[in-house]
């Protein structure tokens, strides 16, 4: 019964040994940065960045259930 048990702690040593690299490697790719212009121009306004108030608004409304008075401040 050992011996059965011990031959898949093998098997899974060697395939997580294989896997690892191929999972390192595919995530090691760099993402390629678009320019606000090669936007449709549907979604140019989109990707003008935004204050730091409308900043905070948003992140505001995103993170909670809405912000309460005084929030913002």
């Amino acid at each position: 019964m050992r011996r059965n048990f011990w031959r898949y702690r093998v098997a899974a040593g060697a395939l997580g040994l294989l896997l690892v690299p191929l999972v390192i490697a595919a995530g090691s790719r760099k993402l390629k940065r678009i320019k606000p212009t090669d936007n449709p121009p549907q979604y140019v306004s989109f990707s003008k960045p935004l204050a730091s108030d409308a900043q905070l608004q948003h992140a505001l409304d995103r993170l909670t259930f809405g912000p309460e008075p005084g929030d913002l401040d």
